[in-house]
């Protein structure tokens, strides 16, 4: 008797627990979006004329995504074909192709954002770099295993002065000519969870 009734009560939990853990997890979209001034040239000769245009780049990424590599203090994200929206003056272009977007958590001096895109223009592929300078501890340690948001958001961007050091700036190839200009604005992003479908049965 004492057997059945621990059967029976094992049941009711199993049966019980089934529907939660059915629920499927919701997802969270992070945004991020850059936008700004291009400014000095600080090395090449700019042929696409892009110092003093207005610029952003938005990109959405899934916070369920795993890294393709990591180090001890940086996560490198490979982001889907259509990831990537950049606007150039009155030019939008959208990547066509996987996008890199790699995060770098130095022990000291800012948090570093690489992200790397092809983009085309008049039949050219033009790989474009562009590196954004956060303030230190910005991101989440967690951020080596999942994307996540910064804080705070929005924040000021400093253009490089160099072509190394500190400031975010920007580094164009086109026909083998490499250009790197300094970039100025803000960064900011917004994690949003994709709405939750009720289940079938749970329908009248």
């Amino acid at each position: 008797m004492y057997i059945e009734r621990l059967l029976s009560l094992s049941t009711v939990l199993v049966l019980g627990l089934c529907p939660l853990l059915a629920q499927p997890t919701p997802d969270v979209t992070l945004g991020v979006n850059v936008s700004g001034t291009i400014g000095a040239v600080l090395s090449g000769i700019d042929p696409l004329g892009t110092s003093g245009e207005t610029a952003s780049v938005k990109i959405v990424i899934s916070e369920s995504l795993s890294p393709t590599k990591t180090t001890a203090n940086s996560a490198t994200y490979s982001l889907p074909a259509g990831s990537v929206t950049v606007d150039l003056g009155t030019a939008t272009y959208v990547t066509s192709s996987p996008a890199s977007m790699r995060i770098t958590l130095p022990s000291s001096g800012p948090d570093v954002v690489t992200l790397t895109a092809n983009l085309t223009e008049a039949n050219f592929i033009v790989t474009v770099v562009g590196t954004i300078d956060l303030r230190h501890g910005s991101f989440p340690s967690s951020i080596l295993t999942h994307p996540a948001p910064f804080t705070p958001s929005p924040q000021t961007l400093t253009a490089a002065t160099g072509t190394t050091g500190v400031g975010s700036k920007i580094q164009y190839t086109i026909n083998g000519e490499v250009t790197i200009l300094g970039f100025s604005g803000t960064a900011g992003n917004k994690a949003t969870q994709t709405p939750m479908l009720p289940e079938d049965d749970a329908v009248q």
